[in-house]
């Protein structure tokens, strides 16, 4: 399993929510480069800088520091014993105890006046949903075009940060979080400027939409780094631009929604339909599922079961790398971020057993959408029905099915891509669900009924079988 897929499982656990769909999408950072006044190190710390300059000033008794500075007593005379220790202050004698400050006391002194004040320009980011700082390296971040495979997620609000938009406390934490361990510590006192437009960058993340049980209300959420960003979720669902972002709104549009579950259910239904089981008692009744031209086939329902959209991926690799006799894939597109270089490999592994395999795709006659990288994938198809006898590549028609079978042990209908799946960056999100059913006659028949209704010819035919191993 992919981390992407780990991640989607792991936030898989949301009461009255499942997980519907996820993919991997860049989050907008502005990169600003601002001009800040900082204050140099100091030697000393804020207690011991002021109790020094406080007796300095002839505040010179126990009594005296405590009013005057305003602390606690225990933090005085500790402060005080620390000092002596040091050799910074010295007592004399007296009804009150009075103190002094020695020459090392006035040289720490000194050193702290002499710390002055500095003008530098720093890269500051600015997260461009939350509005808040970040503490990023430009190594983690992204151009929009470096991204394209993937897809973005514009900024909730057009307007670029200004420097009365960013909080001074932030970016001294950002300072404390970035600086190098041993380094001494710098302060900013004042942001003067932004310099030039901020820069749109993105950092990788994931996406996720969650559907509630009653079908009512999609939500959507986000993991950085793995780990789930309540802020993004919640910043972004109150900015409501998710309902308007093209990525998102297969999910909010619930009458597109059904209308596509609907189509692909029409076309299942052609092949398959559940029916109950009459002759048992109602505690006892097990669905039955009936092949379009053929007697019905009992199947018991722990044969059956609902897979999640993260349990996909990892399917169709086991598949690909431990079917034995034949292995048909349906699916409408082929994009190269699924058939890519460790696809093809087990692909050729799976032909080199001695497997029968049948990929169909397509809908109509061209690929609308397809880029450079997806059609080197397509002819990397290609190229493997060309070389491998046992390997059959046709182009499927207009489709809303989508297959994977494994010799006689299961299949899945579903709507999820197989071959495409978060590999189109102009594709929105979708409701991905399937069915598996592991039972050797409700396989082998629908094997039959889908092999029956492709092209008899495939697109290119092998020239060559390589011998099982």
């Amino acid at each position: 399993m992919s981390d992407l897929e780990e991640i989607a499982q792991r936030l898989d656990r949301r009461d009255d929510y499942r997980l519907i769909s996820y993919r991997e999408v860049g989050l907008p950072v502005f990169r600003v480069n601002c001009v800040v006044t900082l204050q140099g190190a100091s030697e000393l710390g804020a207690i011991e800088e002021f109790m020094l300059k406080a007796i300095a000033l002839g505040v010179d008794s126990i009594d005296d520091l405590e009013s005057f500075l305003g602390l606690p007593p225990k933090v005085v005379i500790s402060q005080l014993g620390q000092l002596a220790y040091e050799n910074a202050v010295a007592a004399h004698g007296g009804a009150p105890v009075r103190y002094t400050l020695t020459v090392e006391g006035s040289r720490r002194l000194a050193m702290a006046a002499s710390v002055g004040l500095v003008r530098q320009r720093i890269p500051l980011y600015v997260d461009g949903i939350t509005r808040h700082l970040v503490a990023l390296d430009q190594r983690e971040l992204w151009t929009s075009k470096q991204l394209e495979p993937v897809g973005v997620l514009p900024p909730v609000a057009r307007q670029s940060p200004r420097a009365a938009d960013i909080d001074l406390a932030q970016v001294n934490r950002m300072a404390t979080l970035m600086a190098k361990v041993g380094s001494p510590a710098q302060r900013v006192v004042r942001l003067d400027a932004v310099v030039g437009k901020p820069t749109l960058l993105f950092r990788r993340a994931m996406t996720a939409g969650f559907k509630s049980h009653d079908g009512r209300r999609i939500s959507i959420a986000f993991a950085i780094d793995g780990r789930p960003s309540e802020e993004h979720e919640i910043i972004y669902e109150r900015s409501g631009v998710a309902q308007k972002s093209s990525l998102f709104a297969t999910l909010f549009d619930a009458d597109k929604r059904r209308r596509e579950v609907q189509a692909v259910a029409r076309e299942l239904r052609r092949d398959i339909h559940v029916v109950e089981d009459t002759t048992q008692t109602p505690a006892d009744r097990r669905p039955l599922l009936t092949l379009a031209g053929t007697d019905a086939i009992s199947v018991k329902s722990t044969n059956v079961r609902v897979l999640g959209v993260y349990d996909h991926p990892p399917l169709l690799r086991d598949a690909l790398e431990r079917a034995q006799a034949r292995l048909l894939i349906v699916s409408p597109w082929i994009r190269a971020a699924v058939v890519d270089k460790a696809f093809i490999k087990r692909l050729t592994t799976c032909l080199d057993r001695g497997v029968e395999v049948i990929v169909a795709y397509g809908i109509g006659r061209d690929d609308p959408g397809e880029r450079d990288p997806d059609r080197q994938a397509r002819e990397s198809l290609e190229a493997l029905a060309t070389a491998f006898d046992n390997f059959r590549l046709v182009r499927k028609g207009n489709t809303h099915a989508k297959v994977l079978l494994v010799d006689d042990a299961y299949f899945v209908t579903t709507s999820f891509n197989w071959l495409s799946f978060r590999g189109d960056p102009s594709q929105s999100m979708r409701e991905e669900e399937g069915t598996l059913v592991e039972d050797a006659a409700a396989v082998n028949a629908y094997f039959t009924s889908l092999v029956a209704r492709l092209p008899r010819d495939p697109l290119v035919r092998g020239s060559r079988r390589r011998p099982r191993q």
